[in-house]
């Protein structure tokens, strides 16, 4: 269970990897923006832009009628509307960390007179991105090399210890070491 577990987060996580990367190769041109509402009814979003990604949190109102449906939309990098939007979050007074490409900021955003809410926004840089999806898709890799290696050296491949000498199971861990046609020997684990 805990192995199926694991294959299945490293999946998402790469799937994660590759739409990062898409993204990335994308913000060269496009920003692209989706944004949904939340269960309590306030509004949240996400962008794609040049240098990271944007996570947009806000108690903008926007009913609960509308909880999580989601709206995309694209825009080119040198929109004036986007930039303005987005350098008002980051302005001197609501930014508050700014390094490495890492930016957080919150504060008051006033849309109309009367449609005042409080927001905070988190710039992640693409980079760190492929660090953190890349890291898990490793290892079930890392795992098959190991055993890969472990089998070609005639070693038990559950525990690593040498069975060259061993005929039906590990002296160590006591795995059962199968015969192949190529007169290798692999232990299988323990059931």
């Amino acid at each position: 269970m805990a192995r199926r577990i694991s294959l299945l987060l490293s999946l998402l996580s790469t799937v994660l990897l590759l739409a990062t990367l898409t993204f990335w190769y994308r913000s060269r041109h496009h920003v692209d923006i989706a944004t949904f509402c939340t269960p309590a009814g306030y509004y949240q979003g996400l962008a794609a832009q040049h240098g990271g990604v944007l996570l947009f949190f806000s108690t903008i109102p926007g009913g609960k009628e509308s909880a999580w449906e989601i709206h995309g939309a694209s825009t080119t990098t040198d929109d004036p509307q986007f930039i303005d939007f987005r350098d008002s979050l980051f302005a001197p007074p609501a930014e508050r960390f700014s390094h490495l490409g890492f930016r957080l900021a919150g504060g008051i955003l006033t849309l109309t007179p009367l449609l005042i809410s409080r927001y905070t926004v988190l710039a992640l840089p693409y980079w760190f991105l492929v660090i953190v999806f890349g890291i898990l898709p490793l290892g079930p890799f890392r795992a098959a090399w190991q055993r890969r290696k472990r089998r070609r050296g005639g070693l038990c491949i559950a525990c690593g210890y040498d069975i060259r000498a061993s005929t039906e199971k590990c002296p160590e861990c006591g795995a059962v070491i199968p015969f192949y046609a190529d007169n290798t020997v692999t232990p299988v684990a323990k059931a």
